[in-house]
């Protein structure tokens, strides 16, 4: 007989928690990759952003990718965090990706491997690395109806690759994507969840749903699902209690989901981070200028030196108005005074030296624009940007 408190485990206690019984505690997620994102999300509940990951892409640095998961680690204990929704694994090859400023770029190997040295630089602060999204979520545009329909080699050669890798450098979980691959919802898709993972990869981590990215119960569970999130139970959890009444689920299969939670539970709650990898306003700085490739330095112009130069032209609605981050539900939640770059620019090389000019409206900053004072900026608001911001 299965009872309640058993099947209680398998979906959250609250929006971002698990359930908690006797020994065993209750584990905090929050979304990530570029910062800790979750509860309060706004400025009274700040904190650190990082590079983005196309930006630490670009770097191709293993070692630097490790120290930024290292960081976000640090800020998720800091904020009693146990485990993260990160690192991004999808695939930057659609132009609906909506999201690729926080992936590791379009090449399966270069995210398997800077993910790998992520999830692993965030778990070595004693923070659960939970790798996203299984899979082929690679459109934002409808990204919880459409059915992505890919071919066995181009599914594991390129889309699961990165995962596999993570997999099998021992990530805390594993979160699923809303879409469909193949006709069935990645929360119940047994071909890739049961068949690949467990069968195949040998993975011993948890398996859990994107928000709300469940869509049946025992089917989910049974699939290879383990953990339906948030909390409380829509369709798993103390729901399952027909379906184990009359077998349509396993003991068998509900204990192995159950102690899948509890030791992820187990080992990731509570616990200190350690020290930091690093000065951190250094880290940050030399993992935002590792993502810059300079193509060319005619006659050993860079970098510039203050005093070098009489007038130096900043040309460009960023410099005033930047957008520090893309949209989506990871936001992270960012001081109203952040120095903007033309500020910064003035404080090295003198306000009389900088000489700054929008040179034309940002489209993209209208809807994104991330600081308070940015929002504010209504020479970036015209209607000929509102027309350029509609999806036809």
């Amino acid at each position: 007989m299965i009872n309640d408190t058993l099947l209680s485990f398998t979906a959250g206690r609250d929006m971002w928690s698990t359930v908690a019984a006797n020994d065993v505690p209750s584990a905090k997620m929050a979304d990530g990759p570029m910062g800790i994102a979750s509860g309060r999300v706004d400025e009274r509940d700040v904190s650190i952003l990082t590079p983005s990951g196309i930006a630490l892409a670009a770097s191709w640095d293993r070692a630097l990718a490790g120290v930024v998961g290292a960081l976000v680690g640090g800020e998720a204990k800091r904020k009693g965090v146990d485990m993260v929704l990160a690192p991004n694994l999808n695939l930057a090859r659609s132009p609906n990706a909506g999201r690729v400023f926080e992936m590791f770029g379009e090449d399966p190997l270069l995210a398997g491997t800077l993910g790998v040295a992520w999830s692993r630089g965030l778990q070595s602060r004693r923070v659960g690395s939970i790798a996203k999204h299984l899979v082929c979520n690679d459109s934002e545009t409808q990204r919880d109806r459409y059915d992505a329909i890919v071919d066995e080699t181009t599914l594991r050669e390129i889309y699961l690759l990165p995962f596999e890798m993570v997999a099998r450098a021992g990530c805390a979980g594993i979160l699923t994507a809303y879409n469909r691959v193949n006709g069935d919802y990645c929360a119940q898709n047994a071909p890739v969840l049961t068949d690949i993972l467990r069968h195949e990869w040998r993975y011993g981590g948890f398996t859990v749903s994107d928000w709300f990215g469940t869509h049946a119960g025992a089917e989910s569970l049974n699939a290879g699902l383990d953990l339906e999130m948030p909390g409380p139970a829509r369709f798993m959890g103390t729901k399952l209690r027909d379906a184990a009444a009359h077998g349509t689920v396993g003991v068998n299969r509900v204990e192995e989901a159950v102690d899948r939670i509890q030791i992820a539970a187990r080992t990731w709650a509570g616990g200190d981070a350690g020290a930091e990898p690093g000065d951190r306003d250094t880290i940050l700085a030399q993992a935002a200028a590792a993502g810059f490739t300079l193509l060319r330095n005619d006659g050993d112009l860079l970098p510039v030196a203050p005093g070098s130069v009489r007038q130096l032209a900043v040309i460009g609605p960023n410099a005033l108005a930047p957008c520090f981050q893309g949209g989506t539900f990871a936001k992270i939640a960012l001081r109203p005074d952040a120095i903007l770059p033309v500020e910064a620019l003035r404080a090295r090389f003198g306000v009389e030296t900088i000489v700054f000019a929008p040179g034309c409206p940002l489209a993209a900053a209208a809807g994104n624009a991330c600081t308070p004072r940015a929002r504010s900026r209504r020479w970036l608001r015209h209607r000929h940007d509102r027309r350029l911001l509609r999806w036809p």
